[in-house]
């Protein structure tokens, strides 16, 4: 497969929620390798906050007090999305997950936090939904089972006080030469997967079941700070680190379950169902020099594939291991619909202004996304974030429908609804590209571009006529090749985007050069995309698009102009032009008359005429019966008044005895 292109002219819970939100089912494993390192388990002390047991609730906001599954909610604002600054005093704080920026965190009992506020709240208690795309999701899990959050009534039953608690520290990290700050959520004598037979642990159908007092275990949540958005990562920025203590407590002596829980991280599943995510299985580890390594057993391919469930104690098979999941963040920047969909500022024009990373390669990367049916980067801060350059490329998903969000803001949270729709997604396309190529010859004058106004040529308000592309008719090369004339159906001033399928191979688009346009045109196996800003009249073509069909019409569909879906449209060309031996006009151009030479299959009726490139017949060389073999007829290059046609390009056609030929010829005056 291959691309061409061508350009023309210069060119619920403790809250720490998302900036932005990630790709639908985003690859985890894209933004994080692992390890096993060793480091002494150190329990939070003075400056943590306790969660308050009876603040945990599930269900949607308020939801219902619940210390065996539930999240932990802010009663002060009775919601589940508080930053975490507003309770810890962690101004500022954000972590980027699965190379997204949140500064929201949902603490569940059950052993695990959820990046940003979700609109699910169920199914907590299944630690297999790791790995799969039913909710909870973007899951960040030390030790996701059945847990229960003990306190009050619970602790005169013979049960030891669990204790839920976060905190912002910082460590010395001397990559970065100082400290940076750690957000740490610990879970400290959890009643752990308390619910069992304690003859039989693991038997989950036992009729013996019930709750175990002496199962108890301590374990702890780092998230590291994010560096700022366009600095390459340093140290320990981003990365997550899982800590393990101590199981069980000699005042409360038996059976301790230790197996069936999850232990990793997943992706952010944008659609419900029971199919598998993306996910790291921290059980395993990728890293052949880290700790324990287990050959034939740990490898990358088991860190994304396998969902194998806990079985003993410590999961990072040491209790002062520390499973590490270093980040390695993709690139990204502000700046909703700036322009620079290739992310330029990062690097070759980093610091620059706008007008310096704003180019034609950003041009090309929409176009070259849209050609391929590969969307750019959805995420935000990435390509297609930067690219939506006229802020309508907002989308999220509704079960699986997707639903377009309207509302054009300079800020991508502003007109959302007002219910909980989960990920919000960003796209660009080629009309996107033509108001960067409007931007690029300074008649946009800023990007992100708002106003549906475009000033061109001096002139405030010129309002475009022309709402869809034309294809007037089709010459036949003969051999199944097509060349099909490309107009406007209407006149034409300011950016352009157009993007079609044909039913057959396109193998060439051939844009018409005029002073003062500047187009680029991107094609791919069926599908043609041309983007920039330019100036047309009716008659004048775009270009020509060749395309190799079987069929004997060629359908142009999913139509796309200037950002409105237009349909398809279906152009007759004819029986197969190979039964005309020859058609030729000479001389080529032509300068005054022209000489047209048929050389006939068999005897017929048949007619023969000149076209503008609109399909309007400007005048008929002969309407008549014609024996087989060879015939010569002139046209003086005038019209049916007998006025000479102006200079241009025209099509001459031959109809009759079932057979049809279409050739082109240029006046030249």
């Amino acid at each position: 497969m291959k691309i061409r292109s061508l350009l023309l002219g210069t060119a619920a819970g403790l809250c720490i929620t998302a900036f932005g939100v990630s790709t639908a089912d985003a690859q985890i494993y894209t933004s994080y390798t692992n390890t096993i390192i060793n480091k002494p388990y150190t329990s939070l002390g003075a400056g943590r906050l306790i969660l308050n047991p009876e603040d945990f609730r599930e269900g949607q906001a308020p939801g219902t007090r619940d210390r065996d599954d539930g999240y932990f909610f802010n009663a002060n604002n009775n919601t589940y999305g508080v930053r975490i600054e507003s309770l810890i005093g962690g101004t500022g704080f954000q972590f980027e997950y699965n190379s997204e920026r949140y500064d929201v965190l949902q603490v569940n009992v059950n052993g695990f936090a959820a990046a940003g506020r979700t609109a699910y709240f169920l199914n907590t208690d299944n630690p297999e939904n790791l790995f799969r795309k039913d909710p909870p999701n973007a899951v960040i899990a030390p030790f996701w089972g059945d847990h229960f959050y003990r306190a009050g009534d619970d602790i005169a039953a013979g049960y030891i006080p669990s204790e839920i608690s976060v905190q912002i520290t910082t460590e010395n990290d001397p990559a970065l030469g100082g400290d940076i700050r750690v957000l740490v959520v610990e879970w400290k004598n959890l009643n752990i997967n308390y619910n069992f037979d304690p003859a039989n642990p693991n038997d989950p159908l036992s009729p013996n079941k019930q709750s175990q007092p002496s199962s108890v275990g301590t374990f702890m949540l780092k998230i590291y700070e994010a560096g700022p958005v366009n600095d390459v990562k340093r140290g320990k920025q981003g990365d997550i680190e899982f800590h393990y203590s101590t199981v069980g407590d000699p005042r409360v002596p038996g059976v301790v379950k230790t197996s069936g829980a999850a232990v990793g991280i997943e992706s952010d599943a944008s659609q419900t169902g029971n199919g598998p995510t993306t996910f790291m299985n921290g059980l395993y580890v990728e890293d052949p020099s880290s700790l324990n390594y287990r050959p034939g057993v740990d490898n990358l391919q088991n860190v994304r594939t396998q969902m194998t469930l806990s079985s003993t104690w410590a999961p990072s098979r040491a209790n002062n291991n520390v499973i590490l999941f270093r980040a390695t963040p993709q690139p990204g920047a502000a700046g909703w619909g700036d322009g620079d969909a290739n992310l330029s500022q990062l690097i070759q024009h980093r610091n620059l202004p706008q007008n310096q990373f704003v180019t034609t390669s950003d041009v090309i990367t929409i176009m070259r996304s849209v050609a391929m049916n590969r969307p750019l980067d959805s995420l935000r801060l990435r390509g297609g974030y930067h690219g939506d350059v006229n802020h309508n490329g907002r989308y999220y998903y509704n079960g699986n429908t997707r639903v377009d969000i309207p509302t054009r803001s300079d800020n991508e949270f502003e007109g959302l609804p007002n219910a909980p729709i989960g990920d919000i997604y960003f796209e660009a396309n080629e009309y996107d590209a033509g108001l960067i190529m409007a931007y690029m010859a300074g008649k946009v004058p800023t990007l992100p571009w708002l106003i549906d106004v475009i000033i061109e040529y001096g002139k405030a308000g010129v309002e475009a006529k022309a709402t869809n592309i034309s294809i007037p008719t089709v010459i036949s090369n003969g051999n199944g090749s097509y060349k099909l004339p490309l107009y406007l159906n209407g006149t034409f001033s300011g950016p352009m985007g157009v993007k079609f399928d044909v039913n057959g191979t396109v193998t060439a688009v051939e844009l018409i050069e005029k002073e003062g346009n500047k187009l680029v045109a991107q094609y791919n196996d069926n599908r043609v995309v041309i983007a920039g800003r330019a100036a047309f009249a009716t008659n004048e073509p775009v270009g020509y698009v060749i395309v190799s069909t079987n069929d004997n019409a060629v359908e142009l569909n999913d139509i796309r102009f200037n950002d409105e879906n237009k349909g398809s449209m279906k152009i007759q060309s004819g029986a197969e032009a190979g039964e005309v031996t020859e058609f030729i006009s000479s001389p080529n151009p032509v300068l005054s008359s022209a000489s047209i030479k048929a050389v006939l299959p068999s005897d017929g009726h048949y007619t023969i005429a000149v076209y503008d490139m609109l399909g309007n017949k400007v005048k008929t060389i002969v309407d008549a019966n014609l024996p087989a073999g060879s015939n010569d007829f002139t046209w003086n290059g005038n019209d049916e008044a007998g006025n000479a046609v102006n200079s241009g390009m025209y099509i001459y056609r031959i109809e009759g005895n079932g057979v049809q030929m279409t050739k082109q010829l240029t006046v030249v005056r």
